[in-house]
């Protein structure tokens, strides 16, 4: 998997409607503080995006106060 530009990513999310954030399977405390990282700042960089974080599979109890 090729990372994209940031440019390229700026154009992507500038002409986008909806984005998908999801964690790797059997997320980790990374993955999860990342993706919340992740929501917050492009929430407040695009905030004409709908976006929705989404983790199948169950929440480890000790991430369970993450919002």
């Amino acid at each position: 998997m090729t990372a994209l530009p940031l440019q390229e990513l700026d154009a992507l999310l500038k002409t986008s409607k909806t984005v998908l954030l999801t964690p790797h399977i059997g997320p980790d405390g990374d993955a999860l503080g990342a993706m919340l990282a992740f929501y917050h700042g492009v929430r407040k960089a695009y905030p004409h995006l709908e976006l929705h974080p989404v983790m199948t599979g169950r929440l480890p109890e000790v991430y369970r106060f993450l919002p």
